[in-house]
């Protein structure tokens, strides 16, 4: 099933964007999990990350969400981490079978 934004409920979700990397996102343990693309570069965001909050997750704009610091050293210093990404041009509901 496609759809044109992040939902706000319980579920798996594979967001993809222009510069090809794909985020899946596990509403129910609240994590996102970024497979970088042909277009872009591997960064601190690859793997899985604790979510906090999605701020924007619509086709058509840059996806904008909220992570959890992931280490102590990063958690005495910020309260949380946030990420930017190039449009996003897909988001997919994943069925479990």
């Amino acid at each position: 099933m496609t759809l044109d934004r992040i939902p706000d409920d319980q579920g798996r979700y594979r967001v993809t964007t222009r510069s090809g990397s794909v985020y899946v996102f596990d509403l129910s343990s609240h994590t996102v999990t970024r497979t970088p693309g042909e277009r872009s570069h591997h960064d601190i965001w690859d793997g899985m990350h604790q979510l906090r909050m999605i701020i924007q997750g619509q086709v058509g704009t840059s996806g904008f969400w909220t992570l959890e610091p992931d280490s102590p050293e990063l958690d005495e210093v910020f309260d949380y981490l946030w990420q930017v990404t190039s449009p996003i041009i897909a988001i997919e509901a994943i069925i479990e079978e």
